[in-house]
């Protein structure tokens, strides 16, 4: 016999594994030792053998229920600073030393503990929790549909469908409907044949000696099966005592209406309880695209003489990050690498992050590219832009650096988004107040972080994609509340 069980009261993550389990529940630590292996890493190193994590002993403990004896008796409370669970000899008390194990730190002939836990998370584990709750603001452009990636929706009933898909309570409402529906023909039918007959009865009875039974309001009141079993018994009472008395044409009459009411009954009685082709139906799904969100990010970085070995690696850190977060977290996304130096090329993933180009620096080069490509690839309407600037700041001309203003108050319109960051020791350069400029005039998608070094690369990441902004909807939903993000020195 097939059994049935009702899941819907059960969480959402019943089905996660225990190590799952065991993560989640202790996720601070893990953050944290995640952060820290990433200001530590170069960026061939990020995410790579994992990360080892500590956990605090009682982290790791189960829930326990202790079944008290009852009476007056004393015990000692898990976590007491003089005794262990179930000890009759205090604690060894000690100075404490620098170690991360249980004990005092001195060397000693009695007593005994636990060490911390220390567990390790996988490569794919540390990139799931890095990226965990970050998105590109404002994804709202839709073109199409996307018939490789589908979903399944209700689309009314089919009278013909697998086992798995019927809908039972539908299909007795079926029944009941059908059946109710045919009944009540036959009845009204028997109800008229009765009818008949009580008016020939009642000829017979013109004092109501026999019966006072009226057809008045209150019988029609009364349902149908009601007023059937009732009328019937009247009239097999009012026969019982006028049978002797009735005329030929009349007891002829009755005789024939008896017949009818014997074949209405039978087939009543015909009528299928239940009718699979009639009554059985299944809910019926069907395949509908997805909306496609198309999205590109134009990745542009200066590689020119002014920047410096770790400024170019803070930079491509930075960009590391943002090319493992785009595709992980999303299928339909392009990537374009624009470098430059006093010229512009577009470049592949491969040349970007290791090629060791170098020169001269004019910034606009790299705004003018990015022009160009958009307008030869990416139709607007169809489109969500995103860009991403890296630069330590120097331009080659103050007036090149006013043609970049120029050219960005033609692109940022055109973008979901624009991030620029400046990887340079010192704060102020002329490129960055310029920029300012920019950021004041467009404030829901022009957003700007310092690099000092590389600890401030995690949270300027952070605290751009951590915004959650819909503009064109009138929705904002920004978690670090940040316009620009430049840490102290």
């Amino acid at each position: 016999m097939p059994v049935v069980r009702d899941r819907r009261g059960e969480p959402k993550d019943r089905f996660k594994s225990s190590r799952k389990r065991f993560i989640d529940r202790n996720a601070p630590k893990v953050r944290e030792a995640i952060y820290k292996k990433l200001g530590k890493n170069s960026i061939n190193d990020i995410g790579k053998g994992g990360a080892d994590v500590t956990i605090p002993k009682d982290g790791v403990k189960e829930h326990h229920i202790g079944h008290g004896k009852g009476g007056v008796h004393e015990r000692v409370l898990p976590g007491n600073k003089q005794f262990e669970a179930g000890s009759r000899h205090r604690k060894q008390q000690g100075q404490g030393g620098a170690g991360s194990g249980s004990g005092d730190g001195d060397a000693s002939n009695q007593g005994e503990g636990e060490d911390d836990f220390v567990f390790h998370i996988t490569e794919s584990e540390f990139l799931d929790f890095v990226f965990e709750d970050l998105k590109l603001p404002n994804l709202v452009k839709e073109a199409g549909k996307d018939l490789k990636n589908v979903s399944y929706e209700r689309a009314g009933y089919s009278s013909e469908g697998p086992p798995s898909k019927r809908d039972l309570v539908r299909s007795s409402g079926n029944r009941i409907g059908r059946v109710s529906v045919t009944s009540k023909n036959f009845d009204r039918k028997i109800l008229g044949e009765l009818k008949t007959q009580f008016e020939i009865a009642k000829n017979y009875d013109p004092e109501n000696s026999i019966s006072d039974f009226k057809l008045d309001e209150a019988f029609n009141a009364q349902k149908v099966n009601a007023k059937i079993v009732a009328l019937g018994d009247e009239v097999d009472r009012l026969r019982t005592s006028i049978d002797a008395q009735l005329n030929d044409d009349d007891a002829e009459t009755l005789a024939e209406s008896d017949q009818k009411l014997v074949k209405l009954a039978k087939k009543k009685g015909l009528i299928p309880k239940w009718n699979e082709s009639a009554d059985m139906e299944y809910r019926r799904h069907e395949e509908r695209p997805k909306p496609l969100n198309q999205a590109v990010m134009f990745c542009l970085m200066d590689v020119s003489g002014s920047m410096s070995e770790d400024r170019k690696a803070n930079a491509k850190l930075f960009y590391w990050l943002l090319n493992n977060f785009l595709k992980r977290k999303y299928e339909k996304v392009d990537i374009v690498y624009i470098r430059h130096t006093q010229t512009a090329d577009e470049v592949d993933e491969e040349t970007f992050f290791h090629d060791r180009k170098t020169g001269g620096t004019v910034v606009s080069t790299a705004l003018e590219k990015m022009n160009e490509v958009l307008e030869a690839r990416y139709p607007l309407s169809d489109w969500n832009i995103y860009a991403a600037q890296a630069s330590d700041g120097d331009n080659w001309t103050n007036k090149d650096t006013q043609y970049c203003v120029e050219l960005l108050q033609g692109i940022v319109p055109k973008t979901q988004g624009y991030f620029y960051t400046e990887t340079k020791e010192q704060s102020g350069s002329d490129l960055w107040k310029d920029y300012e400029r920019v950021q004041e005039q467009f404030r829901d998608r022009f957003f700007m972080g310092h690099i000092r070094k590389k600890d401030d690369i995690w949270p300027i990441f952070r605290d751009f994609f951590s915004r959650h902004e819909t503009y064109e909807t009138g929705v904002s939903q920004s978690v670090s509340g940040y316009s620009s993000y430049s840490p102290s020195r």
